[in-house]
């Protein structure tokens, strides 16, 4: 099964552009109109990879079961305009438009209040009920995980797009974990990209005494580590490049061949926009990435894009950095600050709102 975005400045034109790349058989799953720029845009899907090969019965199990909920979305969309059920109708709008305004994805919050609707058919004009249970359904399918154990070797690289707040994260962890845990910790720039990168972490280092080494290419990435065999947390700071950038991605997938057991955490701002953190995981997930960290929570109070992320992903939510201060301003990724982000109920899925 073969997924892509297609856009053009009228939906006939978006629909040539599928057609040209996907064929005739090509199944539009969702089509909207860009509120700024002027232009349509069109999710379309082919049981056909990208050479046009038939995919046959290889099809996934997650591909078949989106398909699946988005047709079940439409049909019970249609169901609802066809029989004149206004009062569930109205609901549904208000619903989806608290979430998308909370900064969740329009499909996924509409495909949560399908669920939410369907599950609660006898109680579907209860919005308190319905809010806590498309609170709990998008909590459970999150994960959160602290990749730094208190009784393991830690090898970790900060990945992500410029600007995110790498270096600041990792001066914030490697604070915490040497000065409040006693651990032994050392820092290594892969950062020669960005100006004065380097002199930044040394400066934390100093601060908090630590090692901070510099190094230029993956063999002295190798050599650095095993001069570091003593000590609990390594952390390594890399470059923030475009996403255009093959050669830096190339060079962040030869580091994960290489030393596999070095865990990847991905940076990213809880202010970016949706479609950029899509583009960003679609990138780096051919690196495989371990971990998400948002940074930037501090700025803004709208956090539907961690939910996109990690359902996004699939992969589980490491730390929350909330401010500039080091090192309090950082936090564990948990499900009760998860719960406090996502529509304003009580009885969350810690019980907590």
């Amino acid at each position: 099964m073969h997924i892509k975005r297609f856009k053009g400045r009228t939906a006939k034109e978006a629909i040539r552009y599928v057609k040209e790349e996907l064929g005739d058989k090509a199944l539009i799953i969702d089509t909207r109109k860009a509120p700024a720029g002027g232009y349509v845009e069109i999710l379309a899907a082919v049981d056909q990879d990208v050479d046009g090969e038939r995919a046959g019965t290889k099809r996934t199990q997650r591909e078949t079961h989106l398909l699946k909920e988005l047709r079940e979305l439409k049909e019970f969309l249609l169901c609802m305009m066809k029989d004149g059920k206004r009062p569930v109708a109205r609901m549904f709008t208000s619903l989806e438009e608290e979430l998308v305004k909370e900064g969740l994805d329009r499909r996924l919050a509409r495909n949560l209040i399908f669920k939410a609707l369907t599950h609660m058919r006898e109680n579907m004009e209860n919005t308190g009920c319905l809010k806590k249970y498309i609170k709990n359904r998008l909590l459970g399918s999150v994960a959160t995980r602290d990749p730094l154990h208190p009784r393991s070797r830690t090898l970790m690289a900060f990945v992500g797009p410029t600007g995110a707040g790498k270096t600041t994260t990792i001066a914030k962890l490697a604070s915490l974990q040497a000065l409040k845990n006693n651990k032994k910790i050392a820092l290594i720039s892969m950062d020669t990209y960005r100006v004065g990168a380097t002199e930044q972490l040394t400066l934390y280092g100093k601060i908090i005494g630590v090692p901070v080494q510099r190094v230029d290419s993956l063999d002295e990435l190798v050599r650095a580590v095993e001069l570091h065999t003593d000590k609990d947390c390594i952390f390594l700071d890399t470059a923030g490049r475009s996403l255009a950038d093959r050669d830096h991605l190339r060079r962040l997938g030869e580091l994960s061949r290489t030393m596999p057991c070095m865990r990847l955490n991905l940076v990213m701002s809880v202010q970016s926009q949706n479609e950029f953190i899509y583009q960003t995981l679609d990138r780096y997930s051919r690196v495989g990435i371990d971990y998400l960290t948002f940074t930037k929570l501090d700025e803004g109070g709208v956090f539907g894009s961690i939910f996109n992320a990690a359902l996004y992903c699939g992969k589980p939510l490491a730390y929350f950095a909330t401010g500039q201060h080091i090192p309090d301003d950082i936090e564990k990724a948990t499900l009760k600050r998860l719960s406090r982000m996502i529509l304003n109920t009580t009885g969350g899925i810690d019980g907590t709102a």
